[in-house]
């Protein structure tokens, strides 16, 4: 048998603290335990917890409160089906919230349309966080276009400030 030495720093308020584990591994099975002691699978996967739900249950009331028509050229909305502002609608809120300067988010429809999304910089005006975006939607042959700057609310809301 070898043993088998672990060091582990956690730091907690400034101070790091060090942590050590003795195990021994057994040539024969290779398993590494703890001396004395036995390791067990959970008898059921765990759940996520509470603050995890609640975050996502906040990231999805906030994809279904962003209003897509404000993003889009008007022509374009009125030309898609609820599954196209569906996807862009969730395209738009991601590129906003995480999105690279610069970088594409790209939409694809089931019926074939399509979008693409590129945003700027993050902006401080007043204690807003603002971006300007670009929106290029494809339905058929025809592309449309809008521009805009849009700002996160104190809610978390995104909302088109300025658009062109």
């Amino acid at each position: 048998m070898r043993m088998r030495f672990s060091l582990l720093f956690v730091l907690c308020t400034g101070t790091a603290v060090a942590l050590s584990a003795c195990t021994q591994t057994s040539r024969l099975s290779g398993d590494l335990a703890p001396a004395g002691s036995s390791i067990s699978q959970p008898s059921q996967p765990s759940q996520p917890s509470q603050t995890t739900q609640l975050s996502s249950a906040r990231v999805q009331a906030s994809i279904g409160a962003l209003d897509i028509q404000a993003f889009l050229a008007s022509s374009a909305f009125d030309l898609m089906n609820d599954k196209d502002r569906v996807e862009a609608t969730s395209a738009q809120y991601n590129i906003l919230q995480f999105g690279r300067p610069g970088a594409p988010r790209n939409w694809n429809g089931p019926t074939g349309n399509s979008g693409k999304i590129t945003v700027g910089p993050y902006v401080r005006v007043n204690t807003l966080d603002c971006r300007e975006f670009n929106h290029t939607v494809k339905i058929s042959d025809q592309v449309f276009r809008k521009t805009g700057t849009a700002c996160r609310k104190q809610d978390g809301k995104w909302e088109v400030e300025v658009a062109s």
